[in-house]
């Protein structure tokens, strides 16, 4: 009986000594959607058990430090069991990277709201911004979530709709989709030397490629990288 009581207070101070989660990493303002600017302290609290952090406006936050920021806003507790911050109802976890930030006061918000669905863990919504669409971790692409497809570019648009072209050249303008991250995939091969045709260039680089110099017989080329909009063939040696 005394050693279930001494085990049981050795494991009793063990939980209460384990440590909280760790604060997020902080976004560098320079990375912030225009035009949020730097908030104050972040609010932190403990209520029982849970540890909680709350912005008094809103998160910015990034999910890598080499990815497109967004915005959010919500209280987080500290979850003991997985050591990060959840919010209580969607289990949604807080990003790497959260700053604090506030917003010009009088000045209309403009943003894509979507509901992003992480490889593993709850979903949970955030906002997109112009020129901040690529959100998800480099080599990886947002794309609906619902129709399998592979999105080419996303664009947020004033209205709050997202705009986007798809692989095969559809479009679609959702307000509020469902997002997740997949992993981008490779461009298709060159096609073999002495096949190379101005489809062949625009399939792999774009409607708006170039194909070859007046010089070059297509027939005796392949396709190269692109310099810039400016695809060129490149002669085989005979």
């Amino acid at each position: 009986m005394h050693r279930l009581l001494l085990l049981s207070a050795v494991v009793s101070s063990a939980a209460s000594q384990a440590p909280p989660c760790p604060l997020p990493a902080d976004v560098l303002a320079s990375d912030y959607p225009s035009p949020w600017a730097k908030g104050g302290l972040m609010d932190k609290w403990k209520d029982g058990a849970n540890d909680w952090i709350k912005c008094p406006d809103h998160f910015i936050a990034k999910l890598t430090a080499d990815s497109k920021a967004f915005s959010f806003g919500s209280s987080y507790y500290c979850n003991s069991t997985s050591g990060k911050w959840m919010e209580r109802g969607s289990k949604f976890q807080a990003p790497a990277f959260v700053s604090p930030v506030t917003y010009p006061t009088g000045t209309a918000k403009k943003y894509c709201p979507i509901t992003h669905t992480p490889s593993n863990g709850a979903s949970g919504w955030i906002a997109l911004y112009s020129g901040h669409e690529q959100y998800c971790p480099a080599g990886e692409i947002p794309t609906l979530a619902t129709d399998g497809k592979i999105s080419k570019s996303i664009t947020c648009q004033d209205n709050g709709k997202l705009s986007i072209v798809a692989e095969d050249g559809s479009v679609t303008y959702p307000f509020h989709p469902t997002l997740k991250c997949i992993r981008a995939p490779p461009p298709p091969p060159c096609p073999p030397l002495g096949t190379c045709t101005e489809a062949d260039v625009k399939k792999r680089f774009g409607p708006s490629a170039v194909y070859g110099a007046p010089t070059i017989t297509p027939s005796k080329g392949s396709c190269s990288s692109p310099t810039g909009k400016l695809v060129y063939l490149k002669v085989r040696s005979e």
